[in-house]
C-alpha cells in the first residue's frame, strides 16, 4: 500500500512504481544491523507500508516501524509502534505525521486490542514522537473485528477505519485529533455491507477539509457525505465493480 507521496505529480507515478519495486526485492532480504532500542536484527517481513515525503515507513509483524530514505532504502531509523503488530498507517500530506493502527497487550483481556496512534515526525533520523493514543473499540468484553484500512485528512480533521465485518468507524476532531474525548463512531449508512478493503477521504483543496469517503469492498464501491453528521448519506457508485485490497487508490484530484 502506497500513500501519501508528496512528490510532484508528473513524477509520482514513477517514484511510486520504482519504490513499490524496491520495496518486494529488497524488504525481506535486508541485510539489517542492531538500531538502538532492540530492533530485529534479522530480516524482516513487510506488513504495510507508505511514502511520505522523501520517507519510506515501512512496518512489520513485530509491531516495529522504520523509517527508510526515500531515494536509497537506507534504514534511517526505527522505532516500537504497535508491540502487537502494525495493522495500518496513514500519512497526511500537509503535515509531518504518521498514523497508525496496530495491536497492543491490555492487562487483563487474554486478546490484544486495537489502538490508534497520532505521531510526530522530527528529524529524520530520530524516531518520531506519540503525541495522542486512542482504543479503536470501545467495549473491551466484545470480540473486536480487524481493521483492514485507514485514511486520514489533510488537516487531521477526520480518520476513517475500514473493518472486515464491514462497516467503517469515523473520528471527528476540530483539533487535530487531541480532542480528549476523541472517540471513533460506526458511520450508520454502513451499518451493515462486505468486508472493506480500504477507505479514501477526497479533498476539495489540498491541506483542507474532507469532501467525501469512498469506502471499497470487492463487491462495490460506495461514495459517503456529511460522514458522522445529521446529513450523512451513502450512495452506490458502483455495484459489483469493487477492488480487493491495496488495489484502489485517489489522485490529487480526489478521483
Amino acid at each position: 500500500e502506497l500513500a501519501g507521496a508528496d512528490v510532484s505529480s508528473p513524477a509520482r507515478t514513477q517514484f511510486c512504481a520504482r519504490l513499490a519495486m524496491a520495496l518486494w526485492t529488497r524488504l525481506e532480504l535486508f541485510e539489517s544491523s542492531r538500531v538502538e532500542g532492540g530492533a530485529p536484527s534479522a530480516p524482516w517481513s513487510c506488513s504495510c507500508a507508505l511514502v511520505h515525503n522523501t520517507t519510506v515507513a515501512a512496518a512489520d509483524a513485530h509491531g516495529w516501524c522504520h523509517l527508510l530514505d526515500g531515494g536509497t532504502l537506507a534504514e534511517r531509523t526505527a522505532f516500537v509502534m504497535h508491540d502487537g503488530g502494525v495493522l495500518c498507517m496513514a500519512a497526511p500530506r500537509s503535515g509531518a505525521h504518521l498514523v497508525s493502527v496496530g495491536l497492543e497487550a491490555e492487562a487483563g483481556s487474554p486478546t490484544s486490542r486495537a489502538v490508534l496512534r497520532l505521531w510526530q515526525l522530527g528529524e529524520p533520523s530520530q524516531p518520531p514522537t506519540c503525541v495522542r493514543s486512542l482504543k479503536v473499540f470501545g467495549d473491551k468484553t466484545l470480540p473486536e473485528p480487524a481493521v483492514t484500512s485507514i485514511a486520514v485528512a489533510d488537516d487531521l480533521s477526520q480518520v476513517a477505519l475500514g473493518l472486515d465485518r464491514g462497516g467503517v468507524l469515523l473520528a471527528r476532531s476540530a483539533d487535530g485529533l487531541r480532542e480528549r474525548f476523541l472517540k471513533l463512531k460506526p458511520l450508520p449508512t454502513l451499518a451493515e455491507g462486505p468486508p472493506v478493503t480500504a477507505v479514501h477521504l477526497a479533498h476539495q483543496a489540498a491541506g483542507g477539509a474532507p469532501a467525501e469517503l469512498f469506502v471499497v469492498s470487492r463487491e462495490r464501491l460506495v461514495a459517503v457525505s456529511g460522514g458522522g453528521l445529521r446529513h450523512e448519506r451513502a450512495r452506490t457508485l458502483d455495484d459489483g465493480g469493487g477492488a480487493a485490497p491495496g488495489c484502489s487508490c485517489l489522485n490529487d484530484e480526489g478521483y
